[in-house]
């Protein structure tokens, strides 16, 4: 699946990367501010942008950011 990076992909690529989007128990990812981000970040994940990273016992998994995604985000920054 190949994206185009939006204004709004940019900046849900920056909340990954400050570790701001999370994944509940049931599978609905979640941002800092508390708004559910599940069909935005699935889209992402399926362009290989992002990806979850392993839980710990007492936090919620975390996104982050595949390399093809730092790249996304940087050429953005740079251009």
């Amino acid at each position: 699946m190949s994206l185009y990076p939006t204004p709004t992909r940019l900046a849900l690529l920056a909340d990954v990367a400050y570790g701001e989007i999370t994944r509940d128990g049931d599978g609905d990812s979640w941002n800092a501010r508390h708004y559910k981000m599940t069909s935005r970040i699935e889209e992402l994940e399926q362009a290989g942008w992002v990806e979850l990273a392993s839980a710990t016992s007492d936090m919620l998994p975390v996104w982050r950011l595949t390399d093809a995604g730092t790249g996304v985000l940087a050429a953005a920054v740079t251009s």
